[in-house]
């Protein structure tokens, strides 16, 4: 029997289907290409779909590539900035670290090439990526170190913790884990992927900087 209703949800869910793929595949392009060398056709190839999908889909290779980036960049701020909220104690402190390093584990895991694409942009100095991270990933940063400021001010920091400095060493032992995991895998036969080891690394970054910058 003809079910013009049902024949339209397997429509949207094999459109959002496509896009899906269009996405995943041209954040690979995009990180290891650039936004310049980055092929549509090559795209579509990879993503075994015709090409004119990708400007009915997002009217062209600007809009790709900002549905690539932004999408990235905003939901790291929006998590970022709710889970540093003002902490009120020592275990407070502790508790929203590691919500925040296992946030930027895991959503680094599932899109290894978004942050790479915006690093790769900025250094080659491409305005709209520049923009979009003065406004989204930069104010997340800025908000890791109010989060220590605020701390110092409670005086839940131990005497001479810079801020700034801890902010810095927390990002990159967060991120830099998260880009070295196949490594990891290689060499070791262990992923951040893993739930039990992923919780076991997460506490140790935890553990050093209490141990390191808390009273």
């Amino acid at each position: 029997m003809f079910c013009p209703r049902s024949r339209g949800k397997k429509s949207e869910v094999q459109t959002e289907e496509i896009k899906a793929q269009l996405l995943q595949v041209a954040r690979k392009h995009f990180a290891m290409h650039g936004y310049q060398g980055a092929s549509l056709k090559e795209i579509a190839k990879e993503a075994r779909v015709a090409g004119s999908l990708i400007n009915y889909h997002f009217t062209g290779k600007e809009e790709l590539f900002r549905a690539c980036t932004e999408t990235f960049a905003r939901a790291r701020m929006e998590a970022i900035n709710r889970i540093l909220a003002e902490p009120q104690s020592r275990e407070d402190v502790r508790v929203r670290l590691q919500i925040f390093v296992e946030e930027v584990i895991v959503s680094m895991s599932e899109d290894p090439y978004s942050f790479d694409i915006m690093e790769r942009e900025m250094k080659a100095g491409n305005e709209r990526i520049l923009a979009l991270f003065h406004d989204t990933l930069l104010q997340s940063f800025k908000n890791v170190v109010t989060f220590f400021s605020q701390a110092k001010t409670k005086g839940l920091l131990k005497p001479g913790v810079e801020p700034l400095c801890v902010s810095i060493l927390l990002f990159n032992a967060a991120c830099d884990s998260a880009r070295k995991d196949l490594l990891l895998q290689k060499f070791y036969g262990l992923s951040l992927t893993q739930v039990e080891w992923r919780k076991k690394f997460v506490d140790h970054i935890v553990n050093l900087f209490m141990n390191g910058v808390m009273l």
